[in-house]
This record gives C-alpha cells, sequence and structure tokens, in this order.
C-alpha cells in the first residue's frame, strides 16, 4: 500500500471510530482551508474538551494530526468560543509536485515528517443552521526529513454539527 493509502485508510479508520461514539459526542465534519486544506472532524468529549483529527493536503502530500483541545466560552457571548490545545502529526510529501518548496529540501524525491502541534482558534456555532465556523492557527515542529518550526498553519474550517 503507498503512503497515500495507508494515511486515507487511517483518516476513515479514525473518522469511523468518532462517529461510532456520536451518541455520546457532538460531532462536527466539514473541511479546514489555508495553506494546507482538507478534513477536519471535531468530536466533543463534554462541554470543554474536544478532540479534533485533521488530514490535510499540501506540496504533493498528506499529513494526519490530531489534537486534544480545550473549549472556552467567550463573555456573554453563546455562539462564540475560544479554544487551544496540543497534538501531533504524520506526514509524507512528494517534491514531485509544482508547488513544492524545493528551496527548503535537498531534491531527494519523498519527505515524511511527524512532530508536535499547538492549536489557537476562535469558533462560531450558527444556531439557525447546524454549521459551526472557527479560525485558527496551527503552528508545528516538524521533525524527519525536514526539522523546523512551521508557524504558517494559519485556516478557517467550516464544520456540519450532528
Amino acid at each position: 500500500m503507498t503512503k497515500k493509502g495507508t494515511l486515507l485508510a487511517f483518516a476513515f479508520t479514525f473518522i469511523s471510530l468518532l462517529s461510532l461514539k456520536a451518541q455520546d459526542y457532538k460531532l462536527a465534519i466539514g473541511g479546514r482551508f489555508g495553506p494546507a486544506s482538507g478534513i477536519t472532524v471535531k468530536g466533543f468529549l463534554d462541554r470543554s474538551h474536544a478532540l479534533e483529527g485533521i488530514f490535510d493536503f499540501r506540496w504533493g502530500g498528506t499529513m494526519i494530526t490530531g489534537l486534544y483541545e480545550f473549549q472556552k466560552p467567550i463573555g456573554d457571548l453563546p455562539a462564540m468560543s475560544w479554544y487551544y490545545g496540543l497534538g501531533g502529526h504524520v506526514g509524507f510529501w512528494n517534491e514531485d509536485d509544482p508547488h513544492f518548496p524545493g528551496w527548503k529540501f535537498d531534491h531527494s524525491g519523498n519527505y515524511s515528517a511527524f512532530g508536535v502541534d499547538g492549536v489557537l482558534g476562535l469558533e462560531y456555532k450558527i444556531r439557525e443552521i447546524p454549521f459551526t465556523l472557527s479560525l485558527d492557527w496551527k503552528p508545528m515542529i516538524n521533525v524527519g526529513d525536514y526539522n523546523a518550526f512551521w508557524a504558517d498553519m494559519f485556516g478557517f474550517s467550516v464544520r456540519y454539527r450532528f
């Protein structure tokens, strides 16, 4: 199985496991858009703790991120909250992609990485329809074929709530 196939199978397994417990959690699935765009799944453990899985695409590769998040209300605005958390990622890239930043790598072909992620964001729950909107910053420390701190991981997510 290819690296992409393995990552895709892992992402679908993660989503399936979350949905098995959907009766116990509030669950939302949607898209995350930014430098690395993809699929996001967020499931609440209780009112203030959530798990988020992100499967994104960038530079001809894929990355899977898992985050544990703390969700906090914002004053008297029941539809608004902010969140922060920690987690980790694993990813694979291919320098054959036309957008691959070759200036950062040694042109050996394929790259893999894993590391630690943080997240800080705002979320708005639309009351009239079952959607949430969020804007976050997800910096990460990457190790593997390219060791670095990546600060460009901003994202805008639209999720459907179940």
